[in-house]
């Protein structure tokens, strides 16, 4: 460094709080407030402690103070930049080292440092983030993703869905603007594998065929700022779950050990969204400790809640029909959400490590996620009566029926997890773990309240217009439909549901260090055990008018909405929740109850399962120095018992009998799976694999429910019927997996990578409806008799291309030398023939052809900035009878950001915005221009603070 530059950093002067703590993190934090870029190898400063320092110092002078007694010094100094390197340190001085730690099973991604040069990295913020994440990804023998907590907090993502999204390949299913569900590579996310610290979690949702989740578990359910890590494996290994066609997903929380001593951190933060008016908080803490004089045993209490309120406009319709060659919407239906969204959850580990060899662990977490809502809805069922003066985009109605509606909804979604696991090295060469756990997952209502007020079958005529983007209906008297008198009450609906899964799991695994022909290698054997109880129960309690009344008596109309839908839709009076609830404990003479309805309701969805899973597996793992071969099998033996209810309909009327029906599956399935990494040069890398894995079938089709309709036939007088039914005879999901990627890590930082993919699919599941005629059935001859139930498709493939560039532009002059880049983009290609279309190539149900995330970032000095956009193409949601009646899920593209200042090593500012386009959640039938659904959500911003202590 020249003299005047040198005298010029010396007077600059920077605050310093940085407490004694193992070295690594003491440079990160040093790098942060100074501002400056700190070069070494990882190994340098692995195992060695830092020295405290607090004050006002010059960076060069703090630096010194940091590393003095460490073994490491300072070996150059340019203007804003520090290299450092090893210090010999004298015999009779010993070199301050923490308690030793457990070698890392493959080098580090940056090369150890030799007399001659030291190739090093930068060491300050997002760019350690980005590092860390792609040296825990090279170094795996699986082809994975993974990201740390710091990189969850670089974007505003409340939920680990959200954080998914942004990786390569990856994808969320959302609600309320909020991520949900995270899928891989347009993989539906009923088919991952979702653990929570290496422990399956529930998926207390139903769902079934073309439905919501009969196996997807909820991520939204988990607050992101408990996480420690989340690794998404693309290609398993034997001693995984196979029940992972799409893939593998862990989260994990932190270990008591991470940081030295006692640490706390924790963040605050305030905010407020567009669409609802209201303020949003909230915060977490994490408090972490050794106990014993020893400091041998670890704890870390971990707490997080947020509350916001969130507003949404909604605009839908049933479906698209073909009427005299041009198709027009069947229905108009307008929603107002206003939710308030709670999601709190605590996390504790309590860890043992009587010695270097053995460890055990107690993980317990728990996460609540409460909903309560708030739904207006006008439907209009505009398509009544004659049409006239038809046009291609419009025509005109000469009735049209109306019905109000009002949802007053609680749900509870909550995830218990407690595991107790033990890693014991036996001897050099040999190690054994194991883990035992439970879970409990449960989507709870404990109130569900629909009121309805609806008008006569053709009380409003109308015309319609759907030239535009929206489906506009305009009532022929807009005095009327804004009167609540014309609107009178039709029922309303009590409900309590309880969706539960419990799981039971436990897993031993055994691993021996070898050599084979010179080469270091390993063998792994293991065994498992996973038991699923799944239970679904319903309780209804329906009324009817006793006295008629309408909307207009009572109070019980509200006002009108301003500027629904920005002002392109006029709603209308909407339903007082209070008033009415008010009126039927008040006065139940005006309400009857319907007990046939009541029963039916209550009985006909409950069902209840068990699920058995043994596993056992062997693998073998060679290390040939640049080529590693893992290969193995796994053996998964299945076993399932269900029970549900059977009810039955006479001439479309319930007779009020039901009974209960029981069945069961068994089968066994042999996973064998071949692994290759080779590094032809320094930073290539090469992965090739050949997996098999399973998708186990939807609970809900699995239940032997049965709906059995029995008409009669008024010409010739005999029996036609229905049956709608449940299929505990479906084959599971069996999926042959191939993978191939190149990737290359830049000796400056950073991933450019390359990705092939194809699975061959078999035994997807839809629903399928089928005639027979002239048949035997239950004791009775039908004419005709219908039959739904869903069955297995025959199979089916995606094939896609995967593509990955991340970096740091360090390259470039000051200050555009703190500019980076993330992009992915994915393409993912299905092919299946279904039923009910012969001939026909479709898409997979959820499986969006394209997948790509684009984010800019800025870092220098304390300052970080970070602008994404993430997109998810249109997918499949349902299949019609034909094109033009399919059911799709739009395209669409949040653009997020996030600003945060490192005002001190203890202390950082920022600022988060949600959604700054105001992308919809849009979806159509058939072609884009057939909109069966748009909601907007608006924007959402919030500013915090976090600290580390």
């Amino acid at each position: 460094m020249t003299a005047p530059a040198a005298q010029a950093e010396q007077a600059r002067q920077t605050a310093f709080a940085i407490a004694a703590q193992p070295l690594d993190e003491a440079l990160i934090e040093f790098a942060r407030v100074s501002g400056a870029q700190v070069l070494y190898s990882p190994d340098l400063v692995r195992g060695r402690s830092a020295n405290a320092v607090d004050g006002i110092l010059p960076p060069a002078d703090a630096l010194r103070r940091i590393l003095e007694g460490s073994g490491v010094i300072i070996a150059d100094h340019e203007q804003g930049s520090f290299t450092l390197r090893a210090a010999p340190a004298p015999a009779s001085t010993p070199v301050r080292t923490q308690p030793p730690q457990p070698a890392p099973p493959r080098r580090s991604t940056v090369p150890e440092p030799d007399q001659a040069t030291m190739d090093t990295v930068v060491v300050i913020g997002e760019r350690l983030i980005l590092e860390r994440s792609l040296d825990l990804k090279r170094n795996a023998e699986y082809l994975s993703e993974v990201v740390t907590s710091d990189g969850i907090a670089a974007l505003p993502d409340d939920t680990p869905a959200e954080a998914l999204r942004r990786m390569p390949g990856l994808f969320s299913l959302d609600d309320q603007g909020e991520g949900r569900y995270a899928g891989i590579r347009g993989i539906d996310p009923e088919l991952m594998n979702i653990t929570f610290n290496g422990q399956p979690i529930g998926a207390p949702e139903g769902g079934g065929s073309g439905g919501n989740s009969g196996r997807a578990v909820r991520m939204d359910s988990i607050p992101s700022d408990l996480i420690g890590t989340i690794e998404v494996v693309k290609a398993v290994t034997p001693d995984m779950d196979h029940n992972a066609i799409g893939g593998g997903i862990n989260i994990t929380t932190a270990s008591p050990f991470l940081r030295k001593g006692t640490f706390h951190s924790g963040n605050a933060q305030v905010g407020y969204n567009d669409a609802s008016g209201n303020t949003l908080w909230s915060g977490s803490a994490t408090l972490g400790t050794k106990l014993g004089s020893d400091e041998r045993w670890g704890l870390l209490m971990s707490g997080s809640f947020s509350q916001r309120t969130i507003g949404s406009h909604r605009m839908s319709t049933d479906g698209w029909q073909n009427v005299n060659g041009a198709f027009l919407p069947s229905t108009r239906d307008l929603f107002d959400y206003n939710v308030d969204r709670r999601r709190w959850g605590v996390t504790m580990a309590l860890e043992h490590r009587p010695n270097d060899n053995h460890s055990i662990r107690l993980n317990a977490n728990f996460n609540s996620h409460r909903d309560d809502e708030e739904r207006q809805k006008t439907a209009y069922n505009f398509a009544r009566n004659t049409l006239s003066e038809q046009t291609e985009d419009g025509g005109r109605f000469a009735g049209g029926q109306i019905t109000r509606e009002f949802r007053w909804y609680l749900q509870e979604d909550t995830i218990y997890a407690a595991s107790l696991t033990g890693e014991h090295k036996l001897d050099d060469r040999s190690t054994l773990d194991w883990s035992a756990g439970y879970s409990s997952a449960e989507k709870a209502t404990p109130r569900r309240v629909d009121w309805e007020f609806r008008t006569t079958g053709n009380r409003f005529p109308n015309t319609y217009d759907t030239s535009g983007r929206l489906i506009v209906v305009t009532p022929n008297n807009i005095e009327a439909y804004l009167d609540p008198d014309n609107y009178p009450f039709r029922r309303v609906r009590r409900r309590t549901d309880t969706e539960r899964e419990e799981i039971f799991s436990g897993r031993l695994n055994f691993r021996q260090d070898i050599e084979l022909a010179g080469h270091p290698s390993y063998w792994k054997t293991g065994a498992s055990y996973l038991r699923r109880d799944k239970l679904q129960d319903r309780e209804n309690e329906n009324y009817l008018p006793a006295q008629a009344f309408t909307l207009g008596d009572f109070d019980f109309a509200g006002p009108d909405i301003d500027s629904y839908f920005d002002g392109r839709y006029i709603y209308g009076p909407r339903l007082n929740i209070q008033n009415l609830e008010r009126f039927l404990n008040d006065r139940p003479e005006y309400f009857v109850y319907n007990d046939e309805n009541s029963i039916l309701a209550s009985t006909g969805g409950d069902y209840d399962g068990r699920e058995e899973i043994t596993s056992a597996y062997g693998l073998l793992s060679i290390n040939m120095g640049k080529l590693n071969v893992l290969g193995g099998v796994r053996i998964e033996h299945t076993q399932g018992k269900y029970s549900a209810n059977e009810t039955f309909f006479e001439a479309g009327s319930f007779t009020g009998d039901i009974r209960t029906i029981s069945g069961g599956e068994s089968y066994t399935d042999f996973f064998p799976s071949l692994h290759l990494r080779w590094e032809p040069a320094e930073d290539l890398l090469l992965r090739a694999s050949w997996t098999n894995t399973i998708g186990r079938q939807p609970f809900m089709d699995l239940r032997p429910v049965r709906s059995f309709n029995v008409f009669q036939n008024e010409e010739s007088g005999g029996l036609v019927g229905s049956v709608s039914e449940g299929n505990p005879n479906l084959k599971p999901y069996r999926s042959t997996n191939y993978d191939l990627s190149l990737e290359y890590y830049p000796a400056s930082g950073g991933i450019m990578s390359a990705a092939l993919f194809h699975k061959k699919i078999e035994n997807a599941v839809f629903q399928r409806s089928f005639e027979d005629l002239n048949v035997d059935f239950e004791g009775f001859f039908f004419e005709q008799l219908n039959f739904s139930r869903p069955e297995n498709a025959d199979a089916g493939s995606i094939t896609g291309l995967e593509l990955n560039y991340q970096r740091f532009f360090d390259f470039l002059p000051a200050p555009f030398d703190g500019l980076g880049a993330s992009v992915n983009y994915t393409y993912a290609d299905s092919s299946l023939e279904v039923f009910s279309r012969p001939g026909e190539t479709l898409n997979y149900i959820r499986q969006p052809n394209h997948i790509g995330n684009v984010a800019a970032m800025y870092e220098k000095g304390p300052l970080s900035a970070r602008i994404a956009v993430s997109y998810t193409g249109d997918f499949l949601t349902s299949i019609g009878r034909n094109d033009d009646l399919d059911r799709y899920r739009a395209r669409r593209a949040p653009l997020d950001a996030r600003i945060s200042y490192q005002m001190n090593s203890r202390l950082n500012f920022f600022v988060n915005a949600r959604n700054l386009n105001n992308a919809s959640e849009s979806a159509f039938s058939g072609q884009r221009d057939r909109l069966t659904a748009e909601e907007i959500y608006s924007w959402t911003g919030w500013a915090g603070v976090k600290w580390r202590l």
